[in-house]
């Protein structure tokens, strides 16, 4: 699992789901040429296969098609089974979109349009998986029975944050316990907004939306 966890941080594999060809073309380029693999999916059932075949870094999809909070494609991914299941999904701007624009909740978040260049790039670097190896140098020391349990306990506990979040409620004590439980795993990350958090920091709510996200994605894949 380790050497698997290693390709997955160095090719990530990208699902881009999308009917308009130009666009999985010129965003296939962008992805690869960060060394990262991309499979593409046009319609909710063939995104399914291909999340069940393999586990995916995050889903994109094409922001410029409507988007409610039924998307099927994002329900199809999350509706799924396996390690595909938490992934983020990202939606893809239009060049008359702004990033800042409003997202349905289905959205874990939004990238800039495929004409901002370098901008792109940095936004999705910033979706990289998140490594599970501080995670095992932890279950080193102190087994895996008790890691593993304490990972699906957080996975609940950080679902449950992301839905409040949704509902723009924020318990202060709650983000402080999640910040520890996060320390303590080695999802720094994460700790670190949660915390932010804690301390009534409210320009920290997308960071801790987007950790949060990564971190469920790490869980899903398992030590």
């Amino acid at each position: 699992m380790k050497n698997d966890d290693l390709l997955f941080q160095d090719a990530p594999l990208v699902l881009l789901a999308t009917r308009d060809r130009s666009l999985s073309a010129q965003l296939c380029e962008v992805l690869q040429a960060r060394s990262w693999r991309v499979g593409i999916a046009t319609n909710a059932e063939e995104a399914r296969r291909i999340a069940a075949a393999e586990p995916i870094a995050m889903l994109i999809i094409d922001g410029s098609e409507p988007q409610d909070d039924t998307n099927p494609l994002a329900c199809a991914l999350r509706d799924s089974s396996g390690p595909s299941q938490a992934a983020p999904i990202l939606a893809l701007a239009s060049s008359n979109e702004h990033q800042t624009d409003p997202k349905p909740t289905s959205v874990d978040g939004m990238l800039p349009p495929l004409d901002s260049g370098m901008k792109l790039v940095r936004a999705l670097e910033r979706w990289q998986p998140v490594s599970l190896e501080p995670t095992r140098r932890i279950v080193a020391m102190f087994g895996s029975g008790p890691i593993a349990g304490m990972m699906e306990r957080l996975a609940l506990r950080l679902e449950a944050a992301l839905a409040s979040l949704d509902r723009n409620k924020i318990d202060t004590a709650e983000a402080h316990r999640l910040a520890g439980l996060c320390g303590t795993l080695g999802f720094a990350q994460a700790h670190a907004a949660w915390l932010d958090i804690s301390l009534g920091d409210s320009t920290a709510l997308d960071e801790a939306r987007r950790t949060t996200r990564l971190t469920l994605a790490a869980i899903a894949r398992g030590l």
